[in-house]
């Protein structure tokens, strides 16, 4: 999905922020064939991307980490 909207960026990183609180590091489980869609959206809110970390699964999907906003403003 290039150049997605604002609010497809929002629906992703919603699925995937830290549930305590948005700017915490981000640990998920994604589709791989969608990692560069929530690494934009990621990338969007936060200020950096994600990481793959874990092998893909028979279904397809990877795990990702990601540093959350506090660490990218220097918090």
């Amino acid at each position: 999905m290039e150049d997605m909207k604002h609010e497809e960026m929002k629906n992703l990183f919603n699925k995937i922020k830290n549930p305590i609180d948005w700017k915490l590091d981000i640990e998920a489980m994604i589709p791989k064939e969608k990692f560069n869609d929530y690494d934009d959206a990621v990338t969007a809110f936060t200020g950096g991307g994600l990481k793959i970390v874990t092998p893909e699964t028979k279904d397809g999907m990877v795990g990702v980490v990601g540093y959350g906003y506090y660490h990218h403003i220097g918090g």
